[in-house]
Order: C-alpha cells, then sequence, then structure tokens
C-alpha cells in the first residue's frame, strides 16, 4: 500500500470533522494491521474501487460515537446510538471518503466509493481479504476515532 494515497483520507477526516461537528482532530500513531476489521464498536465502512480498491473504516468506541452524533446534530443530546444517530455517523464516513475520492482523483487516481456500512457491537469480525491497513487514530475532545485505509492498486 502507498502512504502516499492515505493522505487524502486523514486531510479529509481533519477538515470535515472540524467543518461538520466543530471538532479539532490530532493525529495519533500510526500502526499495520493485516485486516480491516475495526478495534471499537461502532465502525463506519466503505469499499473503494478503480485504480485503487479497498476498504476504508472509521471506528469509535460507542461513547465517541454518541457525543460525535451529538456534536453533528448541534449539541442535542444523544443517550443512545438511535437510526438518526447511526444516520448521521455513516454519512460522515461518507463525506469524508467521498471527499478522499476527490483528492485521490485530483491527484490522477481514478476511484469509486460504496455506499457506508455501519457495523455496531464488541468482538466484529470484518470478512474481507486480507489486506495491508494503515492504521490512523485522531484524537479528539470526544475520545478517539481510528481511520484504517486498507488499498492496493486495483
Amino acid at each position: 500500500m502507498r502512504v502516499e494515497n492515505v493522505t487524502p483520507f486523514l486531510d479529509s477526516a481533519i477538515g470535515i470533522l472540524a467543518q461538520i461537528a466543530g471538532l479539532q482532530a490530532k493525529r495519533g500513531d500510526l500502526g499495520i494491521r493485516d485486516s480491516t476489521t475495526p478495534s471499537f464498536e461502532v465502525a463506519v465502512v466503505l469499499g473503494i474501487v478503480g485504480q485503487v480498491r479497498g476498504q476504508v473504516v472509521y471506528a469509535m468506541s460507542l461513547d465517541t460515537g454518541k457525543k460525535l452524533a451529538s456534536q453533528m446534530m448541534g449539541g442535542f443530546d444523544v443517550p443512545e446510538l438511535d437510526d438518526m444517530a447511526k444516520s448521521a455517523i455513516s454519512e460522515l464516513g461518507n463525506m469524508i471518503t467521498g471527499n478522499a475520492s476527490t483528492l485521490l482523483e485530483q491527484r490522477g487516481i481514478h476511484c469509486d466509493i460504496s455506499p457506508p456500512t455501519l457495523i455496531t457491537g464488541k468482538n466484529v469480525e470484518v470478512s474481507s481479504v486480507k489486506i495491508q491497513t494503515l492504521i490512523v487514530p485522531l484524537l479528539t475532545d470526544i475520545g478517539k476515532i481510528e481511520i484504517g485505509v486498507g488499498l492496493q492498486d486495483g
């Protein structure tokens, strides 16, 4: 996987979190895994196809997910991850990935994205082809949001 193909996802996530949720995010220490399986209870998964293919996963704890949905909905209390909160988090993943695909396109890398899939639960395993995945935690005031980008040349 080319690390330069991960930068658009990070830049998009930091920008969109600030714009949509009013959150400042700092990048944590990078890691590598052999799959895009999320580490937290709430995860938005999107597929990428084209000149690069694979998956991107935005994962967070349940508490961070509720706080994020609250921020996105103008500060309204989100006591549980209901359908509206799930929709907001899914749309955030869609916006970040859509923006990242536009940035990749500007670099001459054509790709399309799938609609987001939101997964909730503990010890969830996303069954997919083993692909080296760069894990980038984004640290915010409401908790950690982990971005896992697993792309390979298509």
